[in-house]
């Protein structure tokens, strides 16, 4: 190749042209002769001087090759020693597990891989809910004998592997395992995750997976995987159970499901059964039991399913939790300016729960005589005032200040809807108006005899649908199960309208509205007011629901929300209260609780000793007793309106109890007991289905494929062949003009030269 001065072969090409004719015309002469072996040495000589002005050279290509790596991860955790049918290849041996075999299919392909290692870097790792390095020699993976992990961490094992080998050119990752992930806390990384990192980095994935999905699946299972009760119910209150019922293996079967309840004196008592009956080989049953207590006590409710034969693990076949029936009395006053079909259907709802006892005073605005005032109705401790199509002037305004500060102090309000309230009842500049969640306008005023403006109503058929905070709120669940509270809500049939209000206060919240094309109806809010809760409910024929046959969510839907807004949802006995936000707990799940302490006078003490100038507490003591009746201290640490205790450690399955004893000024205030269970759950054991599809996608993300036992030899052969694509070629260009020898070729051609001039004497 040539790379000629300038870029441009012209310019030497005419020098060479030029400097030869001169040499040419002016050669030396002899007696009037030429002497053109001289101008031809001369030619020769300005040719080589001009050849290197065309800087000659020639091209030279050099190849480098270098090692890649291949990493290798096998599952180690315990759900690998499920013996059943192995996916995407021949079937195991009769009683195979699937960790044999994976180790059979490495022993099998041991040749392949031993190869392998002769060309390339082999690193391997077991994992469950860690990741280990071990031995591969000889094309033999050091495995151990039995896999015991109690997590399959698959997303972070990936992650840990790519991360050792950072810097190293990775030819494809192989992944032995069932596909399922089962971990927990940090090592709960997306599988998926890992392989869109592979992706980005070029490396294929080729997972091995061994075990069953469901279809061909030989494990037999039956579990109870989740149990739901109130915390606290009320004597002759229905208790609802809700949970799910999960059956592996056992189609066409009947399987009895039993409900039984344990009372502190060791009596047992079976409250409830039902046959589950499997159409497939894995299907999950949800579970909707009731219960009538008629006594108090705290109970042990178990969910219960029989011993199935052949079953991997019998400690899942049931779930138990603690109930406590308490006895209740929960003053209400009803305040109500119409005679509406509300009020009725309201009164039995209400009544309906024996807790609560209702006061009903119909108020008229224009018929003073024989009303009682404000300050008379509320010399009972109410713990909630309901306002129907009450008018503001119905009483003065010192009995609505009076009202306000009793709200201020931790009584609930809840109004209604109507005609004759809210603006339109005069509330506006009214004591209650700060109370409210909604804003009014001095216009909206009406006087009785006036038609209702449309400015002040919704005359429309409304549907009330729980908004997202409303699913989450206790008032609004209709059933303990949250996928059968919202159907209930779907079917509950329209409502006739609602109020229309000018706004919404700002921190207020819809907790239930309708959706219409001229924007959000609200038809329920919330908002708090000193320490009293107030709610807005503007409608007035829930009644509605009980004529199409819903009587219960209608009964429900009222004793909850009244329940919500005396705050008395969970509805504790006695001065000293124990708090637990469950009563059931796993092997691993942090457990922790709260004391509270009320003086006869209704003031929270946790509230007064921190308001001293020297908080002490060490009249505040809890223990723990374990199943086997010994006890444990534990430390409390003071929050706000209550003392926090924390169980560090991890507890085994069992029975336990929490025990609280509160002094004060050397008078004992009280003491509690809550019990709780903590159950057993393994979380490789308690579902043993592999995950091939989930194997399969993490192939076609990161670009790899999914390769069967048998094949395994055949992908430590490609995985070799890819070696011979790791190489570097490198590009040398070697110039000729610039070389010694170039120099000594032109020295000795013009030393020629001279000596034959000289010679011929012409030197």
């Amino acid at each position: 190749m040539l790379n000629p001065i300038f870029h441009n072969i012209w310019i030497p090409t005419a020098t060479i042209l030029v400097a030869c004719l001169l040499a040419l015309w002016f050669a030396p002469q002899k007696e009037g002769r030429r002497v053109w072996r001289i101008a031809a040495i001369r030619c020769f000589a300005i040719l080589l001087f001009a050849l290197a002005l065309f800087r000659p050279a020639f091209l030279e290509v050099e190849t480098e090759y270098f090692s890649g790596t291949v990493l290798i991860l096998l599952d180690v955790s315990q759900s690998m020693s499920v013996r059943d049918v192995e996916v995407g290849g021949a079937r195991q041996l009769e009683n195979e597990s699937r960790f044999e075999s994976a180790r059979r299919a490495l022993e099998a392909s041991a040749p392949q891989l031993d190869a392998l290692t002769k060309k390339v870097r082999a690193r391997v790792w077991t994992f469950d809910d860690t990741t280990f390095p071990t031995t591969l020699e000889d094309g033999s993976v050091a495995l151990p004998d039995e896999p015991t992990g109690r997590a399959s961490a698959i997303g972070a094992a990936l992650e840990d592997s790519l991360n050792e080998a950072a810097g190293e050119k990775i030819l494809g990752v192989v992944l032995f395992s069932d596909g399922a992930q089962r971990a927990t806390g940090a090592r709960t990384t997306l599988p998926q995750n890992a392989a869109a990192r592979l992706k980005r980095m070029g490396v294929p994935l080729y997972p091995v997976c061994f075990g069953s999905s469901a279809e061909d699946n030989r494990v037999k299972e039956a579990v109870v995987e989740d149990f739901q009760t109130p915390q606290r119910v009320f004597v002759d209150t229905e208790l609802p159970v809700s949970g799910s019922v999960r059956l592996e293996g056992l189609e066409g079967a009947e399987v009895p499901l039993v409900l039984e309840v344990e009372y502190a004196d060791g009596v047992r008592e079976r409250v409830g059964e039902t046959t589950l009956r499997p159409s497939r080989a894995s299907e999950t049953f949800p579970i909707l039991l009731t219960w009538l207590p008629k006594r108090k006590g705290e109970v042990k409710m178990t969910l219960r399913l029989p011993p199935v034969e052949g079953e991997t693990s019998l400690e899942n076949n049931e779930l138990s939790a603690f109930v406590n029936i308490v006895e209740g009395n929960l003053p209400v006053l009803y305040l109500e300016g119409a005679h509406r079909p509300e009020t009725g259907f309201l009164r039995r709802a209400l009544l309906s729960a024996r807790e609560i006892q209702l006061d009903v005073f119909h108020i008229s605005a224009w018929d003073a005589e024989g009303r009682p005032s404000m300050r008379e109705l509320l010399r009972k401790p109410y713990a909630l005032v309901i306002l129907g199509d009450v008018d503001a002037s119905s009483f003065s305004v010192a009995d609505w200040t009076l009202l306000r500060e009793k709200i201020a102090n931790g009584t609930g309000l809840l109004t209604l809807g109507g005609v004759q309230n809210y603006g339109s009842g005069g509330f506006f500049g009214s004591p209650m108006a700060e109370v409210f969640p909604i804003e009014m306008d001095r216009l909206e005023r009406r006087r009785p005899e006036d038609p209702v403006s449309p400015s002040a109503q919704w005359d429309r058929p409304l549907k009330m649908t729980p908004t997202p905070a409303g699913r989450r709120h206790f008032a609004l669940a209709l059933d303990a199960n949250s996928q059968t509270s919202a159907s209930l809500w779907d079917t509950l049939p329209l409502l006739d309208g609602a109020n229309r209000f000018v706004g919404i206060k700002p921190g207020a919240t819809t907790l239930a509205h309708c959706a219409t094309d001229e924007g959000e109806i609200p038809l329920l809010l919330e908002t708090i007011y000193g320490r009293g809760r107030v709610m807005t409910l503007p409608i007035d024929s829930t009644w509605r629901w009980v004529l199409a046959g819903h009587e219960s969510a209608h009964a429900r839907f009222w004793t909850q929300l009244v329940f919500w807004l005396a705050q008395k949802e969970n509805s504790m006995e006695g001065m000293v209260d124990i708090l637990m936000p469950q009563r059931r707990f796993s092997q691993q799940q942090p457990i922790s609780f709260q004391i509270t302490a009320k003086l006869s006078t209704g003031e929270n003490l946790v509230e007064r000793i921190a308001l001293s100038t020297n908080p002490n507490w060490e009249d505040w003591d809890a223990f723990l007793e374990l199943p086997d009746g010994t006890r444990e201290q534990i430390a409390l640490q003071p929050e706000s309106e209550a003392l926090r205790g924390t169980i560090s450690r991890a507890l085994p399955p069992g029975d336990y109890s929490i025990h609280a004893s509160v002094s004060h000024a050397g008078e004992k205030i009280g003491d509690a007991q809550c019990r709780f269970s903590v159950f057993h759950y393994d979380l490789e054991m308690d579902s043993v289905k592999a995950d091939p599809q989930m194997m399969a996608a993490l192939a076609e993300i990161s670009g790899g494929e999914v390769v069967s036992g048998a094949a395994l030899g055949g992908l430590w052969e490609k995985l070799a062949e890819k070696q011979n694509d790791l190489k570097i070629e490198r590009e040398m260009i070697i110039s000729v003009w610039d070389r010694w020898y170039w120099m000594l070729l032109l020295i000795c051609v013009l030393s020629l030269e001279w000596y034959l001039r000289r010679r011929i004497g012409l030197v």
